[in-house]
């Protein structure tokens, strides 16, 4: 890990229950550290339950959507490149958790903004692995997500 500090924003308009929000596909030669997910509703009714997410190591999905030009460094300085791909839609199969651990798992109530942080400390992605964010419930409440992490 270089240390390059990095983040990806994405608004998820509606989903299905096993929904992936998004992916993260590190490079085969560098690992990667999971440090925050911040959660935001937006248009919100009282009436909805709280949504239920895991953030979860996954296998690769077919005809996925490459949006990692809308990733950013912070700070936005120097020459480095962002390496890892961030995957948002699926054209054909989304992807499947993977058969092991760790799994985490987390709510958010549809009225209120939260950040997750991993309870023992930042999440270590090792390369050439894909993990990604899974909306557990079915929901109408568009969910703005952004992720923090690390390569």
């Amino acid at each position: 890990m270089a240390g390059l500090k990095c983040a990806y924003e994405r608004l998820k308009s509606t989903s299905t229950a096993d929904d992936v929000i998004l992916q993260i596909r590190l490079p085969d030669n560098q690992r990667g550290l999971l440090h925050a997910i911040e959660l935001m509703p937006e248009g919100a009714v009282t009436a909805v339950a709280p949504l239920a997410f895991a953030w979860e190591k996954q296998e690769e999905g077919t005809g996925g959507n490459d949006d990692s030009a809308d990733a950013e460094k912070l700070p936005p300085i120097g020459s480095e490149g962002i390496q890892s791909v961030l995957i948002d839609t699926w054209a054909t199969t989304e992807p499947e958790p993977a058969n092991c651990d760790p799994k985490y798992t987390f709510s958010l109530h549809p009225q209120g903004a939260r950040t997750w942080k991993p309870p023992t400390g930042p999440v270590l992605m090792m390369g050439g692995e894909n993990w990604g964010l899974r909306i557990l419930d079915s929901t109408t409440t568009p969910v703005r997500v952004r992720i923090y992490w690390e390569e």
